[in-house]
């Protein structure tokens, strides 16, 4: 690099002179200023962007909240059933930190069973569940369904919320 001292540029390293014409009027505040000026143009782009983002966004999850990227369904397999009391017990292998656990529905075949405390599904009232706990790769269910002597097609579905709390 150099720098420019009455119209010849003299080089730092080497100690040369090199002859060049600066055109008359040339002021290094307009090359700065200009150079702003494209900085705040790109980022004002930039945020155009990412408010059309947003925006779009916010309107597929008005439009369509039961779109399958907000929620994730998972079938228990009855096999898996643990026997609790007068209740099942089911090990849901989720992440709790993207997946809220007080949003989960228990579903027997397209009834949602009523959420409840885990005392009050074990001593055997039908069509309800709880969590009993929560871990955190894993949240274990306790539910009663309206018909427990067939378990039948059971479906667990979690719904996406930004924070676990």
């Amino acid at each position: 690099m150099g720098f420019i001292k009455n119209n010849k540029t003299e080089s730092m390293s080497t100690g040369e002179t090199i002859f060049m014409t600066i055109p008359s009027g040339y002021n290094l505040c307009n090359e700065i200023a200009f150079r702003e000026f494209i900085m705040r143009r790109i980022f004002h782009i930039f945020l155009g962007i990412l408010y059309c983002i947003t925006l779009l966004s916010s309107l597929v999850i008005f439009l369509r909240p039961e779109a399958k990227i907000f929620y994730k369904k998972v079938q228990i397999n009855v096999y898996e059933l643990e026997q609790a009391g007068q209740a099942y017990s089911y090990q849901l292998k989720i992440n709790t930190n993207f997946y809220n656990p007080t949003s989960l529905l228990v579903l027997e075949d397209t009834k949602v069973l009523f959420s409840s405390q885990p005392t009050y599904v074990k001593t055997g009232s039908r069509g309800t569940y709880a969590i009993d706990s929560v871990k955190k790769d894993q949240i274990s269910i306790l539910f009663h369904p309206d018909f427990p002597e067939i378990p039948r097609q059971m479906v667990a579905a979690i719904i996406v919320t930004s924070s676990p709390t």
